[in-house]
């Protein structure tokens, strides 16, 4: 099947990409599906505007993060959990198709999390609106041997969010467009 992640080519400073390759990471955080309207402004209380695009890809930060240090070669798997729908098979799609191992993702409970996210090309500012699933992920729900198996195996252990927004920040640094699973539209303003 196609993927809902976005296709961006790879600009970045060499050394990093060596270091990415050599990474094994295992993120636990949030996965959604964005739903991302670039607009020409952002609309006033009360008034309908016109969207110049609407795309829908993968999300989270723990997703965008994973699936941007795939792309540059490191080899990742995500801990999370996500709904028993449609929107949970798409992201488990999404994300095994950009080589993230999702074997420690569990599924449950009706809706998967979500977010609308506005652009406002006029500005350069966005507005995220978020849906989570509202069932958060138990200690009892993630198989524990495979995770020590897979941190043992993989030599780096968790991964906390500070330690691969850094990550992330350092990539852009670079000038990079890898950012996403879908935290990027491929439509410009």
């Amino acid at each position: 099947g196609s993927s809902s992640y976005i296709t961006v080519q790879l600009i970045i400073f060499p050394p990093l990409i060596d270091l990415a390759a050599r990474m094994k990471v295992v993120g636990v955080g949030v996965l959604t599906i964005d739903y991302i309207a670039l607009l020409n402004d952002y609309p006033h209380l009360g008034t309908t505007v016109i969207a110049r695009s609407l795309e829908a890809n993968g999300g989270g930060n723990c997703g965008n993060t994973l699936c941007c240090l795939s792309r540059l070669g490191a080899h990742c798997t995500v801990v999370s959990k996500v709904g028993v729908d449609l929107l949970g098979d798409q992201i488990i799609e999404g994300l095994r198709a950009e080589n993230i191992n999702t074997r420690l993702v569990a599924r449950a409970g009706s809706s998967s999390p979500f977010s609308f996210i506005l652009v406002d090309c006029s500005r350069g500012t966005r507005t995220i609106i978020h849906t989570p699933s509202g069932q958060l992920l138990a200690a009892s729900e993630v198989d524990t041997t495979s995770l020590l198996e897979d941190t043992v195996r993989m030599e780096v252990g968790l991964v906390d969010t500070v330690w691969y927004t850094h990550i992330s920040l350092l990539v852009w640094s670079f000038n990079s467009i890898v950012s996403s699973f879908g935290g990027m539209s491929t439509t410009s303003c």
